[in-house]
C-alpha cells in the first residue's frame, strides 16, 4: 500500500522532495500566509496513557517548555537532518 500511494509525510510535514508530487500540507499553509510564524512545534508526552501530546502550527506553548529554545538549521531538506556536535545522555 505505501509503495503505490501518494504521501506528504506525517501530518503533511515533509519536505517537498519526499512528497511524491503532492504539495505538503504545511507548504500549502505557508502559501496562504495565515500563520503568525511559519513554524510548527510538536510536544510529545512521555506518558503512554495521557493525551497531552500536541501539534502547534504557527507557534508554540511556552508553558510546555523547560529551558531555552534553540533553533537549528536543517542541513538536508529531505529528512529534517540536523548537524550535531555532541550528544549528552544523563548529563
Amino acid at each position: 500500500m505505501f509503495g503505490s500511494a501518494s504521501y506528504d509525510g506525517i501530518l503533511g510535514l515533509s519536505y517537498p522532495a519526499l512528497s511524491d508530487q503532492t504539495k505538503p500540507f504545511f507548504d500549502r499553509i505557508i502559501e496562504l500566509n495565515i500563520l503568525p510564524h511559519n513554524l510548527f512545534a510538536i510536544y510529545l508526552s512521555r506518558k503512554h496513557d495521557d493525551n497531552r501530546s500536541k501539534l502547534f502550527l504557527g507557534g508554540y506553548d511556552d508553558s510546555m517548555i523547560e529551558g531555552p529554545i534553540t533553533f537549528h538549521k536543517v542541513i538536508w531538506k529531505t529528512w529534517w537532518t540536523l548537524r550535531m556536535k555532541k550528544l549528552l545522555i544523563n548529563g
